[in-house]
């Protein structure tokens, strides 16, 4: 698969059917694989989870950590699907090119989460790194293997795949709204409950990683829409701006009925 340098590709520029691929970087030597799962810090979260324990030798013997730099692309659709990934720090996210050039954000993978199941031998969609990421890389093949041998490893990875199907049908719920700020609330909310979920220093307040071009290719808006959509929320007192990714919920029972009605 031909790399090339992210640095050619900015987040903000337009974009073709052509996504920039990542420069992969950290084949680790064979004292640092071992020890890889070992100091994993979102083993509790990952498909790993419970068969690291028993099996870290086996599974680290199969795993490459890989480096993405923000705005690089993990791999394209169409690709071959050689590789599964679990998202280790950053965020990714996964979506389609269509015809026209726009690019279509289906959902967004954070700490823990599973991506590059095929059902096919090609990948459906392009993964671009949102921010800086390292993830853990499995070879399909070795990893099927292990499947074979154990059970329950292929029953963790089909409750991890799941993971990407809820994010398109949160996609989907935020969708159903008419309304841009309703859009915006749906994504608010998810996103902020999950940033909770791991970390109780988002209790209020929560700093995006995405730019107002990715909530806008994820809630089928214009950037424009997406800004005043922002500056509604913030008027009617549900949320403050101190700059564009730092947002801090003031009204959390407002932002959900937004949200779900």
């Amino acid at each position: 698969m031909p790399f090339q340098d992210s640095a050619t590709w900015t987040k903000d520029e337009p974009m073709g059917l052509e996504a920039p691929h990542c420069l992969f970087q950290g084949l680790l030597a064979d004292t640092a694989q071992r020890k890889l799962c070992e100091s994993c810090r979102v083993k509790g979260l990952s498909i790993c989870g419970g068969f690291a324990a028993d099996h870290a030798e086996e599974l680290a013997g199969i795993t490459q950590k890989v480096s993405c730099g923000a705005g690089s692309t993990l791999f394209r659709e169409g690709d071959p699907a050689d590789y599964f990934y679990t998202v280790t720090e950053g965020v990714v996210e996964f979506s389609k090119y269509l015809l026209s050039g726009r690019r279509q954000i289906l959902g967004f993978l954070l700490k823990g989460d599973f991506l590059g199941l095929a059902v096919q031998d090609q990948y459906s969609y392009t993964a671009e790194a949102t921010t800086n990421c390292t993830l853990c890389q499995f070879n399909k093949k070795q990893f099927e293997r292990l499947m074979r041998l154990y059970p329950t490893l292929e029953h963790t990875l089909f409750n991890a795949v799941s993971n990407e199907l809820m994010e398109v049908e949160n996609r989907m719920v935020a969708l159903g709204h008419q309304l841009a700020e309703k859009r915006l609330a749906a994504f608010l909310t998810w996103y902020w409950e999950r940033m909770r979920r791991m970390s109780p220093v988002y209790e209020s307040a929560v700093t995006l990683p995405m730019t107002r071009r990715d909530i806008a290719d994820y809630l089928c808006l214009s950037i424009e829409a997406v800004s005043r959509a922002f500056t509604k929320l913030r008027n009617q007192g549900v949320i403050s701006l101190s700059d564009p990714q730092n947002v801090r919920i003031l009204d959390a029972d407002t932002l959900r009925e937004l949200a779900e009605s």
